[in-house]
């Protein structure tokens, strides 16, 4: 479903949704990884949401391509959000987790 080498974190939204993070297809893990790196330094993730319903994924619009990223989940009064680290000093931006109309 997400053709993808590796995912990172797990975000719920909603009963049946959620965002993870996915090794970018566009980047070859050979070419870019020394054994034993992991490449968790680097912006080679790209967000997903994830239907579950559907068995569909789909890139998750306003967020780039980013390292890997917190994995603490924060929730406030039934609403998730995530934490997206913008750049090598730390700096992260957080974001609101909304499910998808299916409509």
């Amino acid at each position: 479903m997400l053709g993808t080498v590796a995912t990172f974190g797990f975000w719920p939204v909603g009963t049946d949704q959620f965002i993870v993070q996915a090794w970018a297809s566009d980047v070859e893990p050979a070419s870019v990884l020394e054994p034993g790196t992991g490449g968790w330094g680097m912006p080679y993730f790209e967000w997903r949401l994830v239907d579950i319903a559907s068995g569909s994924a789909q890139p998750v619009r306003g967020l780039e391509r980013s390292v890997a990223n917190n994995t603490i989940r924060l929730a406030l009064d039934g609403q998730t959000y995530l934490q997206q680290t913008v750049d090598v000093t730390g700096h992260s931006e957080l974001y609101a987790c909304t499910p998808t109309d299916r409509r």
